[in-house]
């Protein structure tokens, strides 16, 4: 399977810090960000290429970092610059050589086996449903009506609240005419059309936006907060 990680954005909210380098190379635990999404792929058994897009001022960083991939998992780097994530993304898929890709977030920290969702995906693959990975309300918020994993809405009122860690989608299903920028739009189009299902993620997922989340993520991370399995590098 292949994947897709977004990690083009400014980082306007860090300040200073992003002057000269962007939010998904500041650390963590002695770790850039990028490298955590990144080492859940590299540590899957089902991965076979990634795509990771960034800017193209920072593109010899990443690729100083993570050169053309390893032995089994190819590494691929998408620099088009997009106004809209949803454009963004349709750009990444347009070079995908299957239908199927995994999503996730350059500047988000979870301790998540992404081959469980795999697992969870390819056994629902006869029904046709795309997956989206999903926590509970920890910074962003969806709202969403769940029944038997099924999404069946979303909407402003809340009733229950999950963050979205990532995703399983085919490239298909997705309208790529719809308006709005937020991949939200495309979750609701989705689960509209009866198309999407739930992945209930209860580990540890934390989106890094702010400084703050930058030191509340590092004191989980020593206070033991997270599966200790991410953080051996």
């Amino acid at each position: 399977m292949e994947a897709i990680v977004l990690a083009g954005g400014n980082g306007e909210r860090m300040g200073d810090l992003t002057k000269d380098k962007p939010k998904h190379l500041l650390e963590v635990n002695g770790r850039a960000l990028i490298d955590y999404p990144m080492k859940i792929l590299f540590d899957s058994k089902n991965i076979e290429r990634i795509i990771l897009h960034v800017q193209e001022k920072y593109k010899n960083k990443y690729v100083e970092r993570f050169g053309d991939g390893t032995e089994k998992i190819k590494v691929d780097y998408n620099t088009a610059f997009n106004p809209r994530i949803i454009d963004a993304l349709k750009n990444d898929v347009d070079k995908l050589k299957t239908d199927s890709f995994i999503l996730l977030f350059g500047d988000a920290i979870t301790d998540i086996n992404i081959d469980k969702v795999i697992d969870y995906y390819r056994k629902l693959n006869e029904e046709k449903y795309n997956v989206i990975i999903i926590s509970p309300k920890t910074y962003q918020v969806i709202d969403s009506e769940i029944h038997k994993n099924i999404i069946k809405s979303f909407f402003t009122r809340k009733k229950e609240s999950y963050e979205v860690c990532g995703a399983i989608l085919n490239k298909k299903d997705i309208n790529w005419n719809i308006v709005g920028d937020n991949l939200d739009v495309i979750y609701n189009d989705l689960s509209k059309r009866k198309k999407l299902k739930a992945y209930r993620f209860f580990g540890y997922y934390k989106n890094i936006n702010t400084y703050k989340d930058l030191i509340e993520a590092e004191n989980d991370i020593k206070n033991g907060k997270t599966s200790s399995f991410l953080w051996v590098f």
